[in-house]
């Protein structure tokens, strides 16, 4: 398996992980989660995901 990146996930990435919906994103989910055990979001997703923007 090829090593991720830290990344900081944007609200289109985080909704599709939400939804479970797209098993190729659901593995990736897993497996940048595997690697370093927790998403990286900002305070500005956080917001659009309450809000529903």
């Amino acid at each position: 398996m090829n090593k991720a990146e830290k990344s900081l996930l944007d609200t289109d990435i985080l909704s599709e992980i939400i939804k479970r919906a797209n098993p190729r994103i659901i593995f990736k989910a897993n497996s940048y989660l595997n690697q370093f055990d927790k998403y990286t979001i900002s305070v500005i997703t956080v917001m659009e995901i309450v809000e529903g923007w």
